[in-house]
């Protein structure tokens, strides 16, 4: 009997369990851009990017600002609260939104130079402890106001989290920023010998414009009169921003830490002001510290670079003895003077985003002792630092020799 009323319990158990915690697809608010900035009072404001899945999935609807309204509604719709904590300001959002959050898919995270001057300390707490926010999310800084980034329209992507997504993705085109997940932020901000950075992202005016301006049906729509670009790095010396490099220094910064993909490499052409574009294949680079007998800290960055010829500005004919080894030598120059104004810069804010300081832990550990207390405020602003590079061009394309005009066109 007792088997009996045991396999009947267990029948009901297995029958009745479900999914207690089921949510459905249609009941949640998908997150994919978070803002954290700070309100003139102090408190922290909060701005989460909603998708609104009606537009996507449907094309389009209407009613952007009135139920009825002929103008075709958002694919996103910016919820900004203001709290003395970041979960304070979170679940104000319970307030204003009738589903439930999800952050999940949530593509960035963008803090204003406000927060990061004061200290991601604190704020990383929020991010860190949270089950569902993943760390492959995106960190990025701006000086712009961040309402205004996740808010300008673009026909190509219209949701601007996932447009600033896109952008990121393409970092291999240039190298003008790095690419800083949450995950690597978080562990560089505990690190020993290495400070924490991240890309910069910023509005700019758009320099293209449309002669005809929207007028009506029939005519075609203006251009946005702002873009989004990310380009550049933020400097941080423990979790406070200290700096910027600009694209130029940012290069620099990432051929050390082996993180160049690809991009166009601007070569002066000997005595002209003309130039000549390489585009970068391959990269690596190996740190090596040493220490002195005088107690002098040097580090030699050793980089080998290979390259196409793209384009060339110069009277050079490449299949001549010497054309290609002087154009590898310009390039090294040019590489070299990239990672050098990024080490100055970085010196200046005294912020070793290099992480000079983990490679003198690798092979000095006892020196390392006196100095890790005092590193970026001591030691590394007196890093001597020479730079090594040994340039390759592999190909110049489907020609040699430069193009020319006939003598009778040069008349």
């Amino acid at each position: 009997m007792r088997w009996a009323a045991a396999l009947v319990l267990l029948a009901f158990m297995l029958m009745t369990a479900g999914c207690w915690d089921l949510q459905q697809v249609e009941e949640q608010a998908y997150i994919t851009g978070i803002g954290v900035d700070r309100t003139p009072e102090g408190e922290f404001k909060l701005l989460f990017q909603v998708v609104n899945p009606n537009t996507i999935a449907g094309g389009g609807v209407l009613g952007a600002i009135t139920p009825g309204a002929s103008i075709p509604a958002k694919s996103f719709r910016n919820y900004v609260t203001a709290g003395r904590t970041l979960y304070e300001a979170e679940r104000a959002m319970d307030l204003l939104i009738p589903l439930a959050l999800h952050t999940g898919h949530n593509r960035e995270v963008v803090f204003s130079e406000a927060v990061a001057r004061q200290g991601l300390l604190d704020v990383m707490s929020f991010f860190n402890r949270r089950v569902e926010m993943r760390k492959l999310m995106y960190v990025l800084v701006t000086q712009a106001d961040i309402e205004e980034i996740f808010d300008l329209p673009n026909p190509i992507i219209a949701i601007p989290s996932i447009r600033l997504e896109g952008i990121i993705r393409q970092q291999h085109w240039t190298s003008f920023f790095p690419v800083v997940r949450l995950g690597d932020f978080l562990n560089w901000m505990g690190a020993e010998g290495r400070e924490t950075h991240c890309a910069v992202v910023s509005v700019k005016p758009t320099e293209a414009r449309t002669l005809r301006p929207y007028a009506g049906p029939g005519f075609t729509a203006a251009e946005p009169l702002l873009d989004v670009e990310v380009a550049g790095a933020a400097l941080f010396r423990k979790d406070k921003l200290v700096g910027f490099l600009n694209q130029k220094e940012t290069r620099g910064l990432l051929w050390v830490l082996n993180k160049v993909r690809g991009g166009p490499l601007l070569i002066r052409c000997p005595e002209s002001d003309k130039f000549t574009s390489v585009s970068i294949l391959r990269a690596h680079a190996r740190v090596k510290p040493e220490i002195s007998a005088d107690g002098r800290l040097r580090v030699t960055i050793r980089i080998r670079e290979e390259a196409d010829l793209e384009e060339t500005q110069c009277k050079l004919d490449v299949g001549e003895a010497g054309a290609i080894a002087a154009l590898e030598a310009l390039q090294a120059k040019t590489i070299t003077a990239e990672v050098m104004s990024a080490v100055r810069r970085a010196q200046e804010c005294r912020s070793d985003a290099f992480g000079f300081g983990e490679a003198f832990h690798r092979r000095y550990p006892r020196e390392w002792r006196l100095m890790k207390e005092n590193w970026s405020e001591d030691f590394f602003p007196a890093v001597e630092v020479e730079v090594e590079v040994d340039a390759k061009i592999r190909r110049v394309g489907l020609r040699k020799k430069p193009l020319t005009l006939a003598p009778k066109m040069l008349d």
